[in-house]
């Protein structure tokens, strides 16, 4: 099973610079990406469009920006917190902000990492490396994230 990994991004130009940096790294997962915090909750819960398990794959990992249209990333945050099936799911905070405040609030509602996203592109590729090999080749996941992506079940 090749693992997917869910990016929550509301600006084009990162998400293109996210896309680049993951290829570069030659990242070993599948990169989805969901544009504001509502399609991020209906994604993770298998809802609408996202339905299909097949195209729309239960993610292994999340990587979510705080200041997101629709649904703040703290909300889209504490929502999966607030999911049996999503409690163990790692996520990283990935932002432009460097506010301690949000970092706090992040650690607080169950963020595993809180990145802050570089202003250079080499600096990018060396976070999405470190991302790579610690969260996709070192980290081991917890069966229930396994069982779910494995099982194409919806979260609700």
């Amino acid at each position: 099973m090749n693992p997917a990994v869910l990016l929550v991004e509301d600006l084009e130009n990162d998400v293109f610079l996210v896309k680049r940096s993951w290829k570069i790294e030659a990242v070993p997962a599948a990169l989805h990406v969901v544009m504001d915090g509502k399609a991020a909750v209906s994604y993770l819960a298998g809802d609408g469009e996202f339905a299909d398990r097949k195209i729309h794959p239960f993610p292994c990992l999340v990587l979510l920006d705080l200041k997101l249209p629709r649904l703040r990333g703290l909300d889209v945050l504490a929502w999966i917190r607030s999911q049996e099936s999503c409690k163990t799911l790692p996520v990283l905070v990935l932002t432009s902000s460097a506010l301690q405040s949000d970092v706090d609030q992040a650690y607080q509602l169950g963020a595993n990492a809180f990145l802050v996203k570089p202003s250079d592109i080499h600096e990018l590729d060396n976070l999405v490396r470190l991302i790579r090999d610690f969260w996709l080749r070192a980290n081991h996941f917890p069966r229930m994230n396994a069982d779910i992506a494995e099982a194409g079940m919806a979260v609700h």
